[in-house]
C-alpha cells in the first residue's frame, strides 16, 4: 500500500515498529500539551505524526486501522494537483479501502461507494463525503 500516496503519508502507512527498541510501548515519553491537544479534536491529533502513531496503535488493537489510513490517503489526495498522479491516488484509494474486493475496506454506506467510472475525472474533494462519514 507503500506505493502512491505522498512522501509523507507514506512513511506513516510503511511505520512498522511502533515501539522502543527494547520493545517497550513509547507512550510515557508523551507530552502532556500534546495529548491535551489532540483530546480538543482528532484533527489535532490527525495533523501531530505521534498523534497518529498512538492512534493507529489504538486502531490496531481494534482490528479498525483501515479507518485512519483511509483519512490520511484522502488528504493527501486533496493535495495533489497534477492530474496523473490524482488519477493513479484515487484509484489507489478507490482499489485499497472502497471497492467491494478492497483489501482495506472501510465502512462506508453502501449508496456512498463510489463508481468506477468517476475515477477517470477525479477532483479534490471526490472523497470528502466518504471521509466525513
Amino acid at each position: 500500500m507503500c506505493s502512491v500516496f505522498g512522501p509523507h503519508i507514506q512513511s506513516e502507512l510503511c511505520f512498522a515498529d511502533i515501539h522502543d527498541s527494547d520493545g517497550s510501548s513509547s507512550s510515557g515519553h508523551q507530552n502532556p500539551k500534546s495529548t491535551a491537544k489532540w483530546a480538543a479534536s482528532l484533527e489535532n491529533l490527525l495533523e501531530d505524526p505521534e498523534g497518529v502513531k498512538r492512534f493507529r496503535e489504538f486502531l490496531k488493537k481494534e482490528f479498525s486501522e483501515e479507518n485512519v489510513l483511509f483519512w490520511l490517503a484522502c488528504e493527501d489526495f486533496k493535495k495533489t494537483q497534477d492530474k496523473k498522479q490524482m488519477q493513479g491516488k484515487a484509484k489507489e484509494i478507490y482499489m485499497t479501502f472502497l471497492s467491494s474486493k478492497a483489501s482495506s475496506q472501510v465502512n462506508v454506506e453502501g449508496q456512498s461507494r463510489l463508481n468506477e467510472k468517476i475515477l477517470e475525472e477525479p477532483h479534490p474533494l471526490m472523497f470528502q463525503k466518504l471521509q466525513d462519514q
